[in-house]
């Protein structure tokens, strides 16, 4: 109840500075958010509080419902398959190694490395054929724009992430692809090697 809304608040409100304080240089008209720190948390427990409304309703239970089926059976998949993919294969089990190494002297065994590369997709991949499946005989709603609003909360995440990662991310090389390109602010900015060589890492 109130511990999961307010730990779902925090990873929102955090994200959003995260991203306020990263493009405060190129955008100065919002750099006074990160000063004035109750803007930015009624800001979105405000839109998120707008969201809840709907379940309040008297078709609270069918808007709970679709949110749910296409959250979990596609949105929640999907982005842990790009998660997956996007360290291990991507931006390779071998730079982040090196990352890790140089931040926390912690790097990922074999084992580790074999789920992130194959069990992991293949997991949730199957999780996400199986829910297309599940959605497409077992239609959450027959209402055209219901449907139309729960394939939203699918499409439109997956195509910002994609598009920031492509367009928004100067870092992205194709080769070594640097952390941001995943949308963290975490940078290596050059990446040698699997040893300890690791240089100029912001």
């Amino acid at each position: 109840g109130l511990s999961s809304a307010v730990s779902l608040a925090q990873a929102v409100i955090a994200i959003v500075r995260d991203q306020i304080k990263e493009n405060s240089q190129a955008y100065p008209s919002i750099h006074f958010l990160l000063y004035q720190g109750w803007v930015v948390p009624c800001i979105c427990c405000s839109v998120l509080m707008s969201f809840g409304l709907l379940m309040c309703r008297s078709s609270g239970l069918e808007w709970v419902d679709l949110v749910d089926t296409f959250i979990s059976n596609f949105l929640l998949t999907l982005t842990g398959t790009g998660e997956f993919v996007v360290v291990a294969w991507v931006f390779g089990c071998a730079n982040f190694n090196t990352l890790m190494k140089a931040r926390i002297d912690w790097q990922a065994n074999s084992v580790l490395q074999f789920l992130w590369k194959y069990v992991g997709p293949a997991v949730l991949g199957t999780l996400l054929v199986t829910g297309a499946i599940s959605t497409a005989m077992h239609p959450v709603t027959s209402v055209g724009w219901a449907s139309a609003v729960g394939w939203s909360l699918v499409i439109v995440p997956c195509t910002i992430l994609l598009g920031y990662a492509l367009f928004a991310s100067d870092d992205f090389r194709g080769s070594a692809p640097a952390c941001r390109c995943l949308g963290t602010t975490t940078r290596a900015s050059v990446l040698v090697g699997t040893g300890s060589d690791l240089h100029d890492l912001t």
